[in-house]
């Protein structure tokens, strides 16, 4: 016969089932003290605050802009300073800059309570795994008294936000996980349910003219957003022409000539550059004669031998057989010539890839080809940006190789005093093709970027052991 549990067994029974809950509100509140503590202080712009805080406040504002990182970390800390009264109107200029009285704390406590969640799942993660108080308590410990975590979750950044969400998804897979002998049921679908959600936002926690003109197309105060401009392009008309690849730039030159270090023919430069600018405007003349107005009106088509002439330097498009400046496998390409006049060099056939020979060209859905009528070579744009003589915009050569998916242009923009605006149904991305889109470009510009001229910079195996220290 059992025999009865004792008052004593009971009350240690009872002891033993809160221990981990008491356990775990000491910890949170020793998270807290040491995340909250003197939070407002600097009253100044720390290290990468320059950056975030400055997307919250574009979020804030309604401002479009592109950044390599996703968007839910930066739009989560635009909504929390504008709850708590946040207006959107400080600079976050740089590093140091002083706040000056505008409301932006509010995004700072955000990041640095997500932080202290992240503690608090250290613990749970710990006990769901090992049902052990005291493994819970030291790994919580480690993460409550690291430096590095204490700093991420102090300032306004996207990295307590991510590692928030990160330990959001393996608590929840933990749990789910523990439900595997009763599937189906509500606790099941309940935790595969949040691991999806958590998995979710930490894939968009972190990480105009740099999309395509489909992309554009679809943004509220873009030029192509229910754009009336003309659908088919005219000899005379005024383009610009953007590398149909996702990420694309737009074709660009300017005065600026090649040095003799790199190229043999100091002839002005051309480039791809991802910013609106009205170095990136081109006259489409043909061939054989200069534009007047005063003759008839005549499109272009695929198969044309053109011209392209530089608005702002009255110079055409050209190459030669010259190697290019920086890829010696291509050819070199510039802007030659004078008031509109050059040589046979600046003949280039326009193909549209989705058109048959003869069809009209039309703007955004036309996908083109420029090669080049003598060298038999196609215009192509590069993904790596030229040293600080091109003044870091992207590479434009000519490539033997005709096929290349990066020889592959359309027409963005488009202007013409003698056709009317008629297009209002030029092509709109679906939201799928944002979304991949999106997410490509923001991959694309992380791994084009590089440290400027006297930034700090490190290698990985100086973090362990603060090799480096950057001081803000």
């Amino acid at each position: 016969m059992e025999s009865k549990p004792t008052p004593v067994a009971i009350k240690e029974r009872s002891s033993s089932k809160y221990w981990p809950v008491t356990c775990f509100f000491i910890i949170f509140l020793l998270t807290l003290c040491t995340r909250l503590y003197k939070l407002d202080e600097p009253q100044h712009i720390c290290w990468d605050e320059a950056h975030f805080g400055k997307h919250g406040s574009w979020y804030i504002n309604r401002t479009f802009f592109f950044d390599v990182h996703p968007p839910l970390g930066k739009m989560s800390i635009g909504f929390v300073g504008y709850l708590t009264g946040y207006n959107g109107t400080f600079a976050f200029d740089k590093p140091g800059d002083k706040f000056n009285g505008h409301f932006v704390m509010g995004m700072r406590y955000f990041c640095a309570i997500l932080g202290c969640f992240c503690v608090a799942f250290v613990y749970l993660i710990t006990w769901e795994l090992s049902q052990s108080v005291e493994a819970s308590c030291i790994a919580s410990l480690f993460a409550i008294f690291d430096n590095g975590t204490i700093t991420l979750s102090r300032y306004i950044l996207l990295d307590p936000i991510l590692i928030f969400y990160i330990m959001a998804s393996t608590y929840c897979v933990i749990k789910f996980l523990n439900t595997k002998n009763r599937p189906y049921s509500l606790s099941w679908w309940l935790w595969l349910f949040l691991t999806g959600i958590s998995l979710g936002c930490a894939i968009s926690g972190k990480g105009d003219g740099f999309y395509s003109s489909s992309f554009q197309a679809t943004l509220k105060g873009n030029d192509l957003y229910d754009a009336k401009l003309p659908a088919y392009v005219a000899y005379g008309s005024l383009v610009t022409i953007r590398n149909y690849r996702s990420g694309g730039a737009l074709l660009h030159s300017h005065p600026h000539l090649y040095p003799s270090s790199v190229a043999k023919m100091q002839q002005q430069q051309v480039t791809a550059y991802s910013h609106k600018d009205e170095n990136n405007v081109f006259m489409i003349k043909k061939h054989n004669r200069s534009y007047s107005d005063q003759e008839p009106l005549e499109y272009v088509k695929s198969g044309d031998v053109i011209r392209l002439e530089h608005v702002q330097t009255k110079r055409n498009l050209h190459s030669h057989l010259e190697r290019a400046p920086v890829t010696k496998r291509h050819y070199q390409v510039t802007c030659y010539g004078n008031n509109g006049t050059g040589d046979d060099n600046d003949f280039w056939i326009i193909h549209a890839t989705n058109g048959e020979i003869g069809s009209k060209i039309a703007i955004v859905q036309s996908v083109l080809r420029f090669v080049h009528y003598t060298v038999k070579c196609a215009l192509h744009s590069h993904e790596k940006q030229l040293p600080k003589w091109g003044w870091e915009q992207m590479e434009v050569t000519c490539n033997p190789k005709i096929n290349h998916k990066n020889n592959l242009w359309n027409i963005e923009g488009h202007q013409n005093q003698r056709l009317s605006g008629d297009a209002s149904d030029i092509y709109k991305a679906s939201i799928i093709q944002k979304f991949l889109e999106s997410h490509y470009v923001m991959l694309q510009g992380n791994s084009n970027l590089k440290p400027k001229e006297g930034e700090f910079t490190s290698q990985p195996w100086h973090w362990p052991i603060t090799y480096k220290v950057a001081f803000v």
